[in-house]
Formats: structure tokens, sequence, C-alpha cells
């Protein structure tokens, strides 16, 4: 990243710090913004970024929030069939019926 975007919390940052930062493909970034999947500026038709809008875009792209890595998931509960009784209702729906 260029000495003025580190230390400047208002300096707009270029698509190369964007992707060295997020530790993607500058093209990936150009992709994000013409989607407009980030927030972008155009300054004389350069792409521009804005550090907050990139630290809100990352906190949206959060996968679990924080309060739930604590908690660990219950176990999954597996269906069991009753087999036997799911062959005697079987053999009652095939078994020609006796009233006709």
């Amino acid at each position: 990243m260029s000495e003025l975007s580190t230390t400047d919390p208002c300096a707009l940052l270029t698509v190369r710090d964007v992707a060295t930062w997020l530790k993607v493909h500058p093209k990936t970034v150009y992709g994000w913004a013409s989607r407009q999947a980030i927030p972008a500026l155009k300054v004389q038709g350069a792409l521009r970024f804005r550090r907050e809008d990139l630290t809100a875009f990352v906190e949206s792209c959060r996968v679990t929030p924080p309060d739930r890595l604590a908690a660990p998931r219950p176990p999954r509960q597996s269906h069991q069939p009753d087999i036997p009784a799911v062959m005697a209702r079987v053999k009652r729906l095939i078994q020609p019926s006796s009233n006709n």
C-alpha cells in the first residue's frame, strides 16, 4: 500500500491497495466494483475506494456472527424408521382386500 493510504484515514485507496489489503487479484476488485458489490468512486476515470466503505464491505461478508462462534452446534438427530411398522403397512397395502 502507498505511504499516504496507510497513514491518512481519509485517503482514497487504489485498486492495487485494495487488492493487497484483501489479498485478492486486482481483477477481482475491478469485477466487484463493476457489479457494485464493493463501493467505489471514479476520479478522472480511475477507481478509488474509501477505507470506511471497505471496512463495511468486509464486515458484510462475515459468514458466522461472532457470538455464535463459541456455542457448539447440537448434534444432528438421525431419523431411524420403525422397520417392522413400515413392513406391516406395506403388506396391508399390497394384499388384496377381502371386502371385494
